[in-house]
């Protein structure tokens, strides 16, 4: 059983912690900017528990844990369980898709770029959502990972330009946007990073 299917509901309870709260604001109006209005084909890819997924709109998502796609289809998601490195659909199914904090959780960044890809329509867009490496918070957040926290532990953080350099083979950036995501605590400031790409 992998960390996020054992700690489901630790995982979606921290979106109520306070600072998970404040976190998550930041980062769904950002991603509310750059995206606008989705519509009805789109996929969230690592969909988790759902709650970026009910917000913006997002019809269908994909996680490998069921426990968490259990929580994402209470919140009316349409629920596919997989992972992003083989996706169960066919060759431009879909408008949308996004990947919220994922990318640095897949075993393969490679391949999911290819894949989405390879669902996306033509002229579909890739939009990205994920915590730059370079600022305070990435750098706290690999700290954790180094002291074996069970989520950022499996974590794979990743810098502004080197997730410019993973899509450019199948994708062109429309758009960027960044949110500044407060400190609290002993958590420090640290940046959002949108990318919406359009699929060559």
């Amino acid at each position: 059983m992998n960390t996020f299917e054992a700690l489901a509901e630790r995982y979606d309870d921290w979106y109520r912690s306070p600072y998970g709260k404040l976190a998550f604001q930041t980062e769904k109006e950002c991603l509310r900017a750059i995206t606008g209005k989705v519509g009805v084909e789109a996929l969230e890819v690592g969909v988790g528990s759902g709650r970026f997924a009910s917000y913006l709109g997002i019809r269908y998502g994909l996680d490998p844990s069921l426990n968490l796609l259990k929580r994402a289809k209470l919140r009316g998601v349409r629920v596919v369980r997989g992972t992003g490195e083989a996706l169960p659909f066919r060759k431009e199914s879909f408008e949308h898709i996004f990947m919220i904090v994922t990318l640095c959780f897949v075993s393969s960044t490679e391949m999911v770029i290819e894949e989405s890809s390879r669902v996306l329509r033509k002229k579909g867009t890739l939009v990205l959502g994920f915590i730059t490496e370079e600022t305070p918070l990435g750098k706290f957040y690999r700290e954790k990972a180094e002291q074996g926290h069970p989520f950022y532990s499996r974590a794979k953080f990743y810098s502004r330009e080197e997730v410019k350099q993973l899509v450019k083979v199948h994708f062109e950036i429309l758009e960027e946007r960044v949110a500044k995501i407060p400190g609290y605590g002993e958590i420090p400031e640290g940046e959002f990073l949108c990318l919406k790409l359009r699929r060559m």
